[in-house]
């Protein structure tokens, strides 16, 4: 059985083959997200997530159910971008360095190999962003930006680039999509709870139920009833 994670419109499906994916394409079989598989454990021999985890907000917590739901001995395959500009549906989260994609799975698997295959080659790195760069300007800009030689921009002085219109007149929106980073400050919510996965939440809720079963236990007439032979067992216990 094949599993595939973010799978997208396939133009081919066949039996052993189940798709995921957060939205209904024509060869969508199971909508979820990555982070909660509706899969018992070990039920998959194979499992693809091709150019997906950036667009999930806990890759970690996919990483964790793709491990879930592998049979011992199963193969992954993840394909994970790492210089790419925003892109994608429903957003865009986290890139990942090839030691960032192996530092996700290595704990529960063998890596057996890292590398970086020709769709990922650094060409289509440069060109997406030089391509969104000029795409972003007005069209003097755009002009000026078109002209100017590899060397002319390798070997330039960075802060005289940054006052010419190539720069400046950049817009907003292709200035995120393409930024080298990004700097946040915010205030702490007064009610701000800590993080917990899906599965930590559940398992909380777990626990809860279970607690609220002993209470009930504890409270019955034959829980009251049986309490001398409960301490007369642990005091057994204790002297030996």
């Amino acid at each position: 059985m094949f599993l595939d994670v973010g799978a997208g419109l396939r133009d081919t499906v066949t039996e052993q083959m189940v798709n995921v994916d957060v939205f209904p394409a024509l060869s969508t079989d199971v909508v979820c997200v990555g982070e909660n598989l509706p899969f018992a454990d070990a039920q998959f021999d194979f499992v693809l997530c091709a150019a997906t985890l950036e667009h999930t907000r806990h890759p970690w917590e996919v990483a964790a159910e793709i491990c879930r739901v592998l049979k011992p001995g199963g193969i992954v395959r993840i394909d994970y971008p790492f210089l790419q500009p925003v892109h994608g549906y429903p957003s865009h989260y986290f890139n990942a360095t090839p030691e960032g994609n192996i530092s996700l799975f290595e704990k529960w698997f063998d890596i057996a190999q890292s590398s970086v295959p020709e769709h990922f080659h650094p060409l289509h790195a440069l060109r997406w962003q030089m391509e969104e760069w000029k795409n972003g300007l007005p069209e003097d800009a755009k002009a000026e930006f078109g002209a100017m030689q590899v060397d002319d921009f390798l070997f330039s002085s960075v802060p005289d680039m940054l006052r010419q219109n190539f720069c400046t007149e950049l817009n907003s929106e292709t200035r995120r999509v393409i930024c080298a980073g990004s700097t946040l400050e915010g205030v702490k919510k007064q009610d701000a709870q800590p993080y917990s996965s899906a599965r930590e939440e559940r398992l909380a809720q777990e626990l809860l139920q279970a607690r609220q079963d002993i209470d009930i236990i504890r409270a019955s007439s034959s829980w009251k009833l049986t309490a001398p032979l409960r301490n007369a067992f642990n005091f057994l216990r204790r002297k030996r």
